[in-house]
C-alpha cells in the first residue's frame, strides 16, 4: 500500500493540481498583484504542484512551524506591508496573530485574514472574511476591487 501512495504522490503534477482545485481558487490568486507564498504541512510534491499551478513566488512544504516560515517570508520581502492570510487551521491563526502583532507595532500596515471553512465544522479561527472552499465569489470581489 505504501508503494501505491508514493506512486500517487510522485505523479502529482501542476495539471492535476489545476484539475482538482476548488472553483475560483486560481482566479483568486491570479487577481493578486503581489508576491504569493504558500506555507503548508503537505508533502513537497503536492505543494510544488499547487505552487506552480497558482504561480506562487515561494513555497514551503512539510512546514510544521508556520511561524518560522513566516519569518523567512518577511526576510525575503522586507518591503511587504500588507498581508493576506488564507487558511483553515489553527497554525494559520497563529500566523494571523503574529502579523496582527506586527501591525500593532507599526512594522506592517495591514493584514487581512480569510478562513476557509470546512463543511459542518466551526471556523478554525476568527477572521476578517469567512468563505467556503469554493472561491468563485471571493475571486470576483477581489477582481472588481482591483
Amino acid at each position: 500500500k505504501n508503494g501505491t501512495v508514493l506512486e500517487k504522490i510522485n505523479q502529482f503534477t501542476p495539471e492535476l493540481a489545476r484539475q482538482i482545485s476548488y472553483p475560483g481558487v486560481r482566479d483568486f490568486y491570479n487577481n493578486l498583484s503581489c508576491p504569493r507564498v504558500y506555507i503548508s504541512r503537505n508533502v513537497a510534491q503536492v505543494v510544488d504542484a499547487f505552487a506552480q499551478n497558482f504561480r506562487f513566488s515561494q513555497s514551503f512544504a512539510e512546514e510544521f512551524d508556520k511561524k518560522s516560515a513566516l519569518s523567512k517570508v518577511c526576510q525575503s520581502y522586507p518591503l511587504a506591508k500588507t498581508f493576506i492570510v488564507r487558511g483553515d487551521s489553527l497554525e494559520d491563526a497563529e500566523i494571523v496573530q503574529l502579523l496582527e502583532d506586527k501591525k500593532r507595532q507599526g512594522e506592517i500596515e495591514d493584514v487581512v485574514s480569510i478562513c476557509v471553512c470546512q463543511e459542518s465544522k466551526e471556523p478554525a479561527f476568527q477572521a476578517d472574511i469567512y468563505t467556503s472552499r469554493d472561491q468563485t465569489l471571493l475571486a470576483k470581489i477581489f477582481n472588481e476591487s482591483s
